[in-house]
């Protein structure tokens, strides 16, 4: 049995809805055709509706400490975790091939630490896997699964700028973000008693 309150679980529903609606555009192939910047919007959209049922205060009330024991490997937390951080922090750019960031941007408001690093996902990314080479499994476009490498540039530690282009292609970006999301959410509401909002595998459209 849930311990949710009928709004709160309205609310979760509301989310869950649009989640559902976002994966279902970004999964069908036509999507890779729409224009950059409205490719982008929905991508911004879809990590706007995880922040908000990651973010909220139910949530943290919630979801116990099964919510982070998923099957999804480290390094796909991690990226996942900074490119939420990026759009969520760094609102500037009209399309994914501008994304770009710089150590002393990242860290402008935050205070040292005495190692001379500083506390946050995007930083603790950069420092933990720049010049380092990760293969990332997806599921694509009409269903299949394929193997992507993924290299991490270095020059985050410079202060060089970093696009996140250069990290992975905007069309595997929503590929990995709705797998991620889907999975972590999906374990969240079963362990919550909340079976009827878990969300199913995305049915993808060809053509």
């Amino acid at each position: 049995m849930s311990n949710f309150s009928p709004d709160q679980i309205e609310y979760l529903t509301t989310c869950i809805g649009r989640f559902k609606k976002l994966g279902q555009i970004i999964f069908n192939e036509p999507f890779l055709e729409y224009h950059p910047n409205v490719r982008f919007s929905t991508i911004k959209d879809l990590y706007s509706i995880y922040n908000e049922i990651y973010s909220a205060n139910f949530f943290e009330e919630n979801h116990g400490s099964d919510l982070r024991l998923i099957e999804f490997g480290e390094f796909q937390k991690e990226l996942v975790k900074m490119i939420r951080n990026v759009l969520l922090h760094f609102p500037f750019f009209d399309n994914w091939n501008e994304v770009w960031i710089k150590r002393s941007l990242v860290t402008l408001t935050l205070t040292p630490k005495r190692d001379g690093t500083y506390s946050g996902a995007i930083e603790k990314f950069f420092l933990n896997y720049s010049e380092k080479k990760y293969a990332v499994r997806l599921t694509e476009y009409g269903g299949n699964q394929i193997t992507t490498c993924l290299i991490i540039p270095k020059g985050y530690e410079n202060n060089d700028k970093i696009y996140l282009k250069d990290i992975i292609e905007e069309r595997y970006v929503g590929m990995l973000s709705v797998g991620f999301m889907r999975i972590l959410i999906n374990n969240f509401l079963l362990t919550n008693g909340l079976n009827s909002l878990v969300i199913p595998l995305v049915e993808t459209v060809k053509g």
